[in-house]
């Protein structure tokens, strides 16, 4: 998710983490009404009534704050696997073939893991099995370096 994107929805979520905390201090506000109130029947299923909202309320509010700690939803369906591909990157007007391994695959990218030197912005061609899965552009690399793996996001060009 993009960074106004995921603003977008951290905003969403405290919008609604302080609707629900509104709304659960008025029936705590409700209740504390009700226990100064004469004890009847209807009263007393009526405090059971808050009591069961309060404790909705309170498990929505910590759901919520869970929720807005956790890294924002994916917009596209990641499958995981190793599956082997070979790398053909040209340089100097010659093409080269360079094993790697998915790591993971989605209509829109593929995340690998090679030895290959990379670098953002590079296209290349990715192949499983003989097949030509596409071109695709380098957007990150991270880690790695001389004949150490490293990760590599690669987003499907059509």
């Amino acid at each position: 998710m993009k960074g106004l994107d995921h603003a977008a929805h951290l905003q969403e979520l405290a919008r609604e983490l302080v609707e629900v905390a509104e709304k659960r201090a008025a029936v705590k506000a409700d209740s504390a009404a009700l226990r100064k109130a004469r004890k009847s029947e209807s009263t007393k299923a009526r405090q059971k009534r808050l009591k069961k909202q309060l404790q909705e309320m309170t498990g929505r509010i910590d759901a919520l704050v869970e929720k807005i700690g956790q890294p924002p939803p994916r917009r596209i369906e990641r499958w995981s696997g190793v599956v082997p591909i070979t790398l053909h990157v040209e340089s100097k007007g010659r093409k080269f073939d360079h094993p790697a391994s998915t790591l993971d695959i989605s209509d829109r990218g593929l995340r690998i893991v090679t030895t290959t030197s990379l670098i953002p912005g590079q296209t290349l061609e990715v192949y499983s099995n003989r097949s030509r899965l596409g071109n695709c552009r380098v957007v990150w690399v991270t880690g790695g370096g001389t004949d150490r793996p490293s990760e590599v996001g690669l987003e499907i060009l059509h």
